[in-house]
């Protein structure tokens, strides 16, 4: 299970960074993929993709539908999807000033 959660994560980190977003890093490391905010000279992590043990891609409380051979592409756009969601999130909260990017929710879509 654990070669297949790295590439499943890796397979998501190399869709994150296939068009870099100014700001944002998407950095997988052993078993997750951390989220994090980069400005000036901080960076601040908003979330993190994991594998459950039930193969399920899992960021705070959103987790994706189950990994299978005929759900991987969905899974993947899926997670994609999420984090747009948790950024835009993030940088709404950063630019009220009401809430950190920390407390961004993160809302499960449909596939």
């Amino acid at each position: 299970m654990r070669q297949v959660a790295h590439s499943v994560l890796e397979a998501l980190a190399e869709r994150l960074n296939a068009e870099p977003i100014p700001g944002w890093t998407f950095l997988l490391e052993d078993q997750q993929i951390r989220i994090s905010r980069v400005s000036q000279a901080s960076r601040q992590q908003i979330g993190t993709w994991t594998m459950s043990s039930k193969m399920q891609l899992v960021c705070g409380e959103a987790t994706t539908e189950w990994v299978t051979s005929e759900s991987y592409g969905r899974v993947i756009d899926e997670a994609v999807v999420l984090t747009a969601k948790l950024i835009a999130d993030a940088e709404a909260a950063s630019d009220s000033g009401t809430e950190s990017p920390q407390s961004a929710k993160v809302v499960v879509l449909p596939p």
